[in-house]
């Protein structure tokens, strides 16, 4: 059976630690929620097999959920802050987790983390046998993959972006690491580290974006042997390539500026003429390199000169984003009832979602958008914009008009 859980707002710790009481759901408390609320800080949640599709907020405690009846699945999605203790041979799976100022702590057997989103905080995968880290964004961050023992299942860490911080995989695998299509840019240390017995089958590095960190790839204490194509590892200040030979120019290894659309603001999404998109020049055979594709191409908007005062869309939060994004906006200041309509259109400028559509007095608002068209299903990954029409029609014609870029992950 699958476990599903909701967590938001959980306290991040850096190591496992001891335990209070145990409650067990739904053994003595019905559900999930009823189990926080009567937990206290460090209590242990026993988790029978089941469907518990509910939302739970913990907050100001740190509650450690463990599933149990041996090697079930626990699925945690939209979480925050979490810990995660898997004991009895439990596989733990998380999915499109959001995690604000915090971070996310996962042991057991096999580990998977899919399409979450983690800023101001790290992601630690810790003496998991196997796991599968894949399209997850890190912002202000580290992703840790640690993997064991001897004779292990490896590891996949696949198309995950990380500004500010970096990829380090650490420990032994029996059955071949990858670690492919990553990007990552401004590392205080190390972008990608690889160390440890990673042994029996050589470590496919490729296709990955390694730019502007203090060190590039770096090399340490490991006997694997490598299979490296198509990296794009450049103006790394401490050096590209260290402890290991540097590949440019053989195999499709490239150190070019990757033209990152807003580095700054933590966007890597690439510009149009990116040598890390297929077809442009210095890519090669090669395709894609990196965890993000285009995403600089910018719609026709009325110009900053044009708006009236008082309205604005402020940047979407966070972005990019593989949950979902905040849209805050404010109309003018003596607008009364004005007509007014927030949509989300894809990169073709076609509507997938209208999030807002009626009158409103002046002042500021914000709205949630959750990645789901106006069917409720889940948009792909991709560039989408928010577009702001505030007016005296239906339309929101005769006032103004603002839009920002949203980056989908998924």
């Amino acid at each position: 059976m699958r476990i599903l859980l909701t967590v938001l707002l959980l306290l991040w710790v850096h190591q496992l630690s001891a335990h209070g009481a145990t409650l067990h759901v739904p053994g003595e408390f019905p559900t999930l929620q009823a189990a926080v609320d009567a937990a206290e800080n460090g209590d242990l949640i026993l988790v029978d097999a089941g469907e518990y599709e509910e939302e739970v907020l913990v907050s100001s405690k740190e509650v450690h959920f463990v599933s149990l009846r041996g090697r079930c699945e626990t699925h945690i999605s939209a979480c925050s802050a979490a810990k995660i203790n898997a004991d009895c041979y439990l596989d733990v799976f998380i999915d499109r987790c959001a995690v604000a100022d915090g971070g996310l702590m996962l042991s057991a057997p096999f580990c998977q983390v899919t399409s979450c989103q983690f800023e101001n905080g790290s992601l630690l995968v810790h003496q998991c046998w196997s796991a599968f880290i894949a399209q997850n964004v890190v912002r202000s961050g580290d992703l840790e993959v640690h993997v064991g023992p001897s004779g292990g299942g490896g590891a996949a860490v696949l198309a995950n972006a990380v500004s500010f911080g970096g990829i380090r995989i650490k420990g032994w695998a029996g059955a071949g690491t990858n670690v492919c299509l990553n990007t990552v840019h401004g590392s205080a240390g190390d972008g990608i580290r690889i160390e440890g017995e990673l042994d029996l089958d050589p470590l496919e590095l490729s296709s990955n974006i390694v730019a502007c960190c203090e060190r590039g790839v770096v090399w340490a204490n490991s006997s694997l042997s490598v299979e490296r194509r198509c990296n794009d590892v450049w103006g790394n200040a401490g050096g590209n390539w260290i402890g290991i030979s540097d590949p440019t120019g053989e195999g499709g290894n490239i150190s070019l500026d990757p033209m990152f659309c807003d580095p700054a603001a933590g966007d890597l999404t690439l510009a149009s003429e990116s040598p890390c998109l297929p077809g442009n020049p210095g890519n090669g055979d090669c395709g894609q390199i990196g965890a993000l594709g285009l995403g600089c191409e910018l719609p026709a908007e009325m110009p900053e000169s044009e708006r009236p005062g008082g309205l604005f869309l402020a940047r979407p939060a966070p972005n990019p984003s593989s949950a979902g994004v905040v849209l805050r906006y404010g109309i003018p200041a003596g607008s009364r009832s004005t007509r007014v309509r927030l949509d989300i259109l894809d990169a073709g400028g076609r509507i997938v979602r209208t999030l807002v559509r009626g009158a409103e007095e002046a002042g500021t608002s914000r709205v949630w958008w959750n990645g789901t068209d106006d069917r409720g299903v889940d948009v792909p990954s991709g560039v989408y914009w928010s577009r702001l029409l505030v007016g005296r029609s239906t339309e929101g014609e005769g006032v103004g008009q603002a839009s920002e870029r949203i980056v989908r992950v998924r």
